[in-house]
């Protein structure tokens, strides 16, 4: 009985105070140590696909058409990734990895070097390759429906005429991946799309274009993070007001005049020089000033 009463004081005294303070304190631990080992598992798996069209070669590269290349170096310059040429990929290819909620996740930066018809091609190559499912591919490209410089982000749905579109949507077989669309403007009554998207941006669309580019970077980059395509929309309408640009979130939305499919093999139509414009600077011109 006396071994018993000792007994019972001493697992007492055990657990109380700074015993019981200590062991809650290392089950704690261990209960966080398993919750970022668990999230560095399912991390393993989150990769993202950031596709900017375009059309390949110096007479493209400020063209209305590439509003997506112009992008993609944008986006790509600010997070410090330089792209490469991959010849098993078709495209121009970077990458970076962020980390968010203890998630680290790695982003892709593409830009098909296909010509703009057939851009899926590279897409699709390059998702095979990373294991990268279509509602993880954020496409970007210029929109004939909305003014230069405004800003729409779809979180999925028909390609419409877009001919890039169109081939991202046939490679992958869905429909279902967001995309980021950058105005161009429409052209003027009679005249042919093609020779419009081929054109060069005058000075002030440039300017506007450039300022669109500037924040859709800033919501990029919250996607990467939260994946909610939804919000993205809202940040973007929210911060385009704030610069004095909207953002036309109607969808499927179809101009008076006669559009037809955009041919991204016509030939490209020469604008003042443009190369001063702020913030914008393609990869080559990037490269260039590294190696410089």
């Amino acid at each position: 009985r006396r071994a018993e009463r000792q007994t019972t004081v001493s697992v007492k005294d055990l657990i109380s105070g700074e015993a019981v303070e200590e062991l809650q304190r290392e089950n704690e631990e261990e209960e966080e140590r398993e919750k970022e080992k668990r999230s560095a598992e399912e991390a393993e798996n989150l990769r993202v696909l950031i596709v900017g069209l375009g059309n390949p070669g110096k007479e493209y590269e400020r063209t209305r058409h590439n509003a997506g290349f112009l992008f993609v170096d944008r986006l790509a310059e600010t997070v410090g990734v330089n792209l490469t040429y991959r010849d098993a990929l078709q495209g121009s290819l970077g990458g970076t990895s962020v980390k968010w909620r203890k998630r680290q996740t790695d982003v892709a930066f593409l830009k098909p070097m296909t010509l703009m018809n057939l851009s899926g091609d590279s897409v699709k190559k390059a998702c095979a390759h990373f294991g990268i499912p279509p509602e993880n591919v954020l496409v970007v490209c210029d929109e004939l429906e909305m003014a230069a410089g405004d800003a729409t982000v779809k979180v999925a749905g028909a390609p419409g005429s877009h001919n890039g579109l169109k081939s991202v949507a046939h490679s992958l077989d869905s429909r279902d991946f967001p995309r980021l669309l950058l105005g161009i403007g429409r052209p003027p009554p009679k005249a042919s799309v093609s020779d419009w998207v081929l054109n060069e941006l005058p000075p002030r669309d440039m300017a506007s274009l450039a300022l669109a580019i500037e924040v859709g970077c800033e919501v990029c980059k919250r996607w990467v993070k939260d994946g909610d395509s939804t919000r993205a929309q809202k940040m973007l309408a929210r911060k385009l007001e704030e610069k004095g640009l909207k953002s036309d979130g109607r969808e499927g939305r179809r101009s008076n005049s006669r559009r037809g499919g955009r041919d991204s093999q016509a030939r490209p139509q020469r604008g003042p020089s443009l190369r001063n414009s702020p913030k914008i600077r393609t990869d080559q011109e990037r490269t260039s000033r590294d190696e410089a």
